[in-house]
């Protein structure tokens, strides 16, 4: 598992590289507009609601004294709580929006790396994986939304909440990112699998978006795609090797 998180992280080096190499600036500026779309619409929804939740918390304090104190103390939280959801809503969405162009992205990296020719994309073809975005999106979201509660409840330090926190988004966005090589290689049901054997690759992998994701503007334009090149990188070689073991055990 360490060595996996170690090459999760290093990975982003050899993604740049290659998008350099290969001159694949398209996929950087158009999933990064996409993204600054997303995340203004998103984030400005979430904070246009922090004032009324703010509100309907101080409207529960039932005294005349400190009134003033527990406006503010709710008003800190309903920001951070609606900057929590949109941050939440914002990595998953841009997740499955950008997936048609993180598929062909991962496609071309592969090609390049072992000259292995994915099939041509046909309409069938982009709705099989649509759908497939769809399912493993959810799947992640419900159980990101149930361990990231968790987190919340039952961690004693602040910090440690924090980092429990960060640890949860940071694996689930390594998971998705995987699944951009491996939606053609595993079934969802192998891929979880193959995640659940390589924890480490998706959480070095998650850890390095998320921080990217936090950098103003450039974060948006970069994090999509390079971390799409980075869990490609890494994942090749390992996806054959499962794939081997399957077929020995079958």
């Amino acid at each position: 598992m360490v060595s996996d998180f170690l090459d999760g992280l290093v990975s982003y080096i050899q993604a740049w590289k290659l998008i350099t190499k290969m001159k694949l600036w398209s996929y950087l500026i158009i999933p990064g507009i996409i993204s600054l779309i997303v995340g203004i619409s998103i984030f400005g929804f979430a904070f246009s609601f922090s004032d009324e939740i703010a509100n309907y918390l101080t409207s529960y304090w039932p005294f005349k004294f400190g009134v003033k104190l527990i406006s503010i103390t709710s008003k800190i939280f309903s920001k951070i709580f609606s900057g929590f959801i949109g941050f939440l809503g914002f990595k998953n969405a841009i997740l499955f929006i950008n997936s048609p162009f993180m598929s062909q992205l991962s496609e071309k990296i592969e090609e390049q790396l072992s000259g292995r020719k994915a099939p041509q994309l046909t309409f069938f073809k982009f709705i099989s994986e649509l759908k497939r975005a769809v399912r493993v999106t959810f799947r992640s979201f419900v159980k990101e939304m149930i361990y990231s509660l968790f987190a919340l409840i039952i961690g004693g330090i602040f910090h440690v909440k924090i980092l429990a926190l960060f640890i949860v988004q940071a694996f689930y966005a390594g998971a998705g990112n995987l699944d951009y090589t491996l939606e053609r290689h595993l079934s969802v049901e192998e891929s979880n699998e193959f995640v659940k054997r390589h924890r480490g690759l998706a959480l070095g992998n998650g850890m390095v978006y998320i921080i990217l994701l936090f950098i103003p503007g450039l974060g948006l334009i970069f994090a999509p795609s390079l971390s799409a090149v980075a869990a490609t990188v890494e994942s090749l070689e390992r996806v054959d090797r499962y794939k081997n073991a399957l077929d020995d055990i079958i």
